[in-house]
């Protein structure tokens, strides 16, 4: 069951009482999500005792007010201290929502709907989650779910396969929500996993797919000695094969592994194109472990998402997947990357900037190889994997938790030298004056070789169109406090905003600064980082027939490039 806590009016009263209150008995929450016709939904819940205002979970959005209407109950849905809440005008014990599919991105949130190519769909149950609040003092609450399909569907929530046109029920243990499908594609079932796989996958992803993750199961149940104690729901959808390029998301709930992709290049069945997938598949299995069978209440993500990326380049060299100094490659481009979002902030909780992958991932993959290669010093036969095994043996003793503490303690355990996990993670958690040069000290007293190379991971174009866009992207928001802009073959389109002060139109940018911010996007920067020193100059963003001067920002010096030439 998930437990919910009294909170506003309820919490207020209890608080204030001057003398001890006997609580009523829990209130129980029927919450019955029903598919009622193609794109019409209704949720309806039902409380065991009558409520004055129902508060939901997850607000980082706010979104319910605009496409959410109540259906039946004397009541609306208002924002009340940054969060939405149903609002009776009198105590009920029900009411009804009423909703429309609706796939619109919640940025650092879950969907609420996600459809596949035929029309089918995902629905996440967090954003139904919420607090019953009565007028009086009250125990905690539960609440349970029930999904009804239409005739012609079924329901598929947590691995479970119901029949056509028959509801399902599920409680919450966990408190996440989980996403739940509605349609009619017949589903994978193995003795490894339960599957999902959109019709209009390319053949080889689903191939890919059926053969991977079994295999990637299976590699890190040995590595880590801890099997899943479940059987993986994964569910793997097209979004759109029509777009420029190569997209993808996903993330994992309980049990389930949510997969995504975009884009026209995903039709071609290459070796950079299945590395990506292989990559994409590896991150989000490793969260299986590193995120539910053990997890980090504090969320210390140089640990779980770095740890995850970590995982996944090792587990592409072990099965063979890639050789080793493509793996070597790989790991100079996520130092590559960490240098460029550091900004001369610390690692922790370094949001990073202008939409770039957080720093968390690229930053904590490479503490990962600084300790693995000081483990390594002392006994080669030793890898992550053997740090991450003894940290999940004693974090079964902590009601499955681990954190950064135990981590380090673990690290102390193997090396015999507590100074080096202070030092990284003083490193992490508080930087240095000198980020690039601490970092690669950091890296070659382990053991680590590096040298400068402006050719490390994809090559020179990768990395003169990553410094362009990263210019553009710090260009656009300072003129438009945001950004709305597409890498095209040849230029960046600029949409406009309305929060712009020069931009006034849509714009295809070529050059920039006179220079051309595809191919020489590193010139560009190093450019307009000189010419940004008097902050009182402009700088010109120039399609064929169009121009702005948009007024200077402030910009990082621009790290070297390094390649990883060795590594135990």
């Amino acid at each position: 069951m998930r437990f919910l806590f009294i909170a506003g009016a309820a919490l207020f009263l209890w608080g204030c009482s001057t003398k001890q209150t006997q609580l009523n008995s829990p209130i129980t929450v029927d919450i019955k999500v029903s598919h009622k016709n193609v794109d019409d939904w209704e949720a309806e819940y039902s409380f065991s005792q009558p409520i004055i205002s129902f508060e939901f979970s997850r607000n980082t959005n706010n979104f319910r007010r605009e496409h959410w209407k109540l259906s039946s109950g004397n009541g609306n849905i208002e924002f009340i201290k940054d969060r939405e809440v149903v609002v009776l005008k009198e105590p009920a014990r029900s009411f009804k929502i009423s909703l429309k599919t609706w796939v619109e991105v919640l940025p650092k949130d879950y969907e609420l709907f996600r459809k596949f190519s035929e029309g089918s769909k995902l629905l996440y149950s967090g954003h139904f989650e919420g607090t019953p609040v009565t007028a009086y003092p009250m125990a905690p609450t539960f609440s349970k779910y029930t999904f009804v399909p239409l005739s012609s569907e079924r329901v598929i929530q947590n691995g479970k396969i119901g029949n056509l046109g028959k509801a399902s029920s599920w409680d919450d243990e966990a408190g996440n929500g989980t996403y739940v499908y509605f349609g009619n594609i017949k589903p994978l079932s193995t003795p490894h996993l339960t599957a999902i796989l959109d019709p209009a996958l390319p053949s080889w992803i689903k191939n890919k797919t059926l053969k991977d993750l079994p295999q990637l199961f299976n590699f890190y149940n040995q590595k880590l000695n801890t099997p899943l104690n479940f059987k993986p729901f994964v569910i793997l959808s097209v979004s759109d094969l029509t777009s420029e390029g190569i997209s993808y998301g996903g993330g994992t709930l309980p049990g389930l592994v949510e997969l995504s992709i975009w884009g026209r290049d995903w039709k071609k069945d290459s070796f950079i194109n299945t590395e990506k997938y292989f990559k994409f598949l590896a991150h989000e299995s490793a969260h299986l472990w590193n995120g539910q069978l053990f997890d980090d209440p504090s969320e210390t993500m140089w640990l779980s998402e770095g740890g995850a990326d970590a995982f996944a380049y090792r587990a592409m060299k072990d099965v063979g997947l890639i050789s080793r100094s493509r793996y070597l490659e790989l790991l100079s481009g996520a130092l590559n990357s960490c240098l460029m979002q550091l900004n001369g902030k610390p690692i922790f909780n370094n949001s990073g900037s202008n939409g770039e992958a957080l720093p968390a991932y690229t930053c904590g993959s490479t503490m990962h190889l600084i300790i693995e290669s000081e483990i390594k010093k002392i006994n080669l036969k030793e890898d992550l994997f053997s740090i991450w095994k003894s940290l999940f043996a004693k974090a079964k003793a902590n009601n499955n938790k681990y954190s950064e503490e135990l981590y380090s303690a673990t690290i102390d355990n193997m090396t015999g030298n507590s100074h080096f996990s202070k030092n990284l993670v003083s490193f992490i958690h508080e930087g240095s004056k000198n980020q690039e040069e601490s970092l690669i000290a950091l890296l070659n007293e382990a053991g680590v070789k590096t040298e400068i190379s402006e050719n490390s991971e994809y090559g020179p174009k990768y990395w003169q169109r990553l410094w362009g866009r990263k210019l553009m992207q710090s260009l656009v928001t300072g003129d438009c406090n945001g950004i709305s802009m597409w890498g095209k073959e040849d230029h960046y389109l600029v949409e406009k905003m309305p929060s712009c002060k020069t931009i006034k139109e849509d714009i295809p940018v070529k050059k920039v600064a006179g220079l051309e911010i595809i191919s020489n996007g590193i010139g560009a920067y190093d450019k307009v980082l000189e010419i940004c020193k008097d902050k009182t100059k402009s700088v010109s963003i120039e399609g064929e027939s169009k121009a702005y001067l948009l007024k200077c920002v402030v910009l990082s010096k621009r790290p070297s490039n390094y390649k990883i030439t060795f590594a135990l």
